[in-house]
C-alpha cells in the first residue's frame, strides 16, 4: 500500500482531504511534525509560502511535495498544478494519481503526464546571479498558450523569448523567489510584446534544486468575456436611462432594485430613497393592486 505522511503546517481543516485519500486505498498519516523514525513513500507538507524555504532546507529521507496555501488557491508542487479552494474530489484524485505514477513509474511516464496537464508550466534556471533565467522546461499547455515550440525555447533566456516580461512584472517576481525561496502568487495581469498579448495568472516557487517554476493559467478568454459583459451592461444602462418612460426593475419580493431618472421624476423620490427600500406596490393605488 502506498504510504503518505501529511505534515499539517497551516491552519485549514484537512479532514476531508485525508478521508478522500483514504478512500483511494492509500495509507495516510497526519502529523504536525516529521517523526524521527519515518516510513513513508511520500511526504506531503501542507504549508504557506513563507514557510517553504524552511522545509526545503531540511534533509527529509523521502520524496517531498508541497501543498502551498494561498488565499484563494492551493498550488501543488508535483505535478505543478493549481487547485481551486475548496479542493474538489476529482482534483484530489487526479493530483494523487499523477504523483503516484510519477514516483512509481519513473521519468518517461512523468514526462507523458506532464505534457498532458492543462495548466501551463515553465521551469527556469537562474543565470547572471539571478538577474535573468534560462528556460529549462516548457510543457504542451504552455506551448499552445504562447504559440511557441518547446524545442525553440529550451536553453534560451526568458527575456529573449518573452521580451515584455520585465514590464509585465513577472521577471522581478522570478528574481525575488529565486533569492528568497519564498513562493509568490502573481495575480492576473496583461502581458504583451510585439508577438503576443494575453492575461496570465502566475504562481511562482523555487525547487530544492534552485530552479524556479512558474505555474500559470491563460485568462485571456475570461477577461474578454468580462469586457463584453461590461460593454453590454453599459449599453443596457444607457437604454434603461434614456428610454423616455418611467422604468423600474423589481425583485421577486416586489422590492424595486433599479429605477431610472424618469421614475424619479414621476414618483418624486430619489433613487437612494427607492432602490432596495421601496416596493412597487407603494406606487399603485389600492383599487388597482388586485389587478
Amino acid at each position: 500500500m502506498f504510504r503518505i505522511l501529511i505534515v499539517r503546517d497551516a491552519e485549514d481543516d484537512l479532514s476531508g482531504f485525508v478521508e478522500e485519500l483514504g478512500s483511494m486505498g492509500l495509507e495516510v498519516s497526519l502529523t504536525r511534525t516529521i517523526p524521527e523514525s519515518m516510513e513513508a513513500d511520500l511526504v506531503l507538507v501542507y504549508t504557506i509560502p513563507e514557510k517553504v524555504p524552511g522545509w526545503a532546507a531540511r534533509d527529509i529521507q523521502a520524496p517531498l511535495m508541497y501543498l502551498i496555501d494561498f488565499e484563494e488557491d492551493v498550488v501543488v508542487t508535483y505535478p505543478h498544478g493549481c487547485l481551486g479552494k475548496p479542493i474538489r474530489r476529482e482534483e484530489i484524485r487526479g493530483c494523487m494519481d499523477f504523483i503516484i505514477k510519477r514516483l512509481l513509474l519513473g521519468e518517461e511516464r512523468y514526462r507523458n503526464l506532464f505534457e498532458h496537464i492543462n495548466t501551463c508550466v515553465a521551469v527556469y534556471e537562474a543565470v547572471d546571479d539571478g538577474e535573468d533565467f534560462i528556460i529549462r522546461d516548457f510543457n504542451r499547455a504552455a506551448e499552445l498558450t504562447e504559440d511557441v515550440k518547446r524545442d525553440d525555447v529550451i536553453g534560451r533566456r526568458v527575456t529573449d523569448v518573452f521580451p515584455g516580461i520585465g514590464d509585465f512584472g513577472l521577471l522581478e517576481v522570478l528574481r525575488r523567489v529565486y533569492r528568497t525561496g519564498q513562493s509568490e502568487h502573481f495575480p492576473a495581469a496583461l502581458y504583451h510584446d510585439n508577438r503576443k498579448i494575453g492575461w496570465r495568472d502566475n504562481f511562482v516557487y523555487r525547487l530544492p534544486s534552485g530552479e524556479v517554476v512558474a505555474v500559470y493559467e491563460d485568462l485571456t478568454r475570461e477577461k474578454q468575456l468580462e469586457e463584453e459583459l461590461e460593454e453590454k451592461e453599459m449599453l443596457y444602462r444607457c437604454i434603461f436611462e434614456n428610454t423616455g418612460a418611467a422604468t423600474t426593475i423589481v425583485d421577486e419580493d416586489t422590492t424595486i432594485v433599479l429605477a431610472n431618472r424618469e421614475f424619479e421624476k414621476l414618483s418624486g423620490y430619489s433613487r437612494k430613497e427607492i432602490e432596495g427600500r421601496k416596493s412597487w406596490t407603494e406606487f399603485v393605488v389600492d383599487a388597482d393592486l388586485e389587478k
